[in-house]
């Protein structure tokens, strides 16, 4: 809870125990679990997506991966597959890839 509780308004959204003050029930998902369950999206091409994803979302600021390491991740780097060919992941793909 120490880096929860380090921002200038932690009060406000966060007790002294680094629980959310207004979210009672917050689901714990994975990445890829969010994308499939939550928005509906195919898991065979949001498994590649969400590994591309995950090592932005780190908690710790430190430990979050550049931007450096993320333009040679994989996912970028491969072209989508025709059968399983996603307009979104594509979308993102180019706005990413810029």
């Amino acid at each position: 809870p120490e880096l929860l509780l380090s921002g200038k308004r932690a009060a406000m959204y966060f007790d002294q125990d680094g629980t959310l003050r207004h979210i009672k029930e917050l689901g714990r998902y994975t990445v890829l679990e969010s994308l499939v369950f939550r928005h509906r999206k195919n898991p065979v091409t949001m498994a590649p997506f969400a590994e591309f994803l995950q090592p932005m979302l780190h908690l710790h600021p430190g430990k979050r991966a550049t931007a450096e390491e993320l333009l040679h991740h994989p996912w970028l780097q491969s072209p989508i597959p025709h059968d399983s060919w996603d307009p979104e992941a594509t979308e993102a793909k180019a706005v990413l890839a810029k």
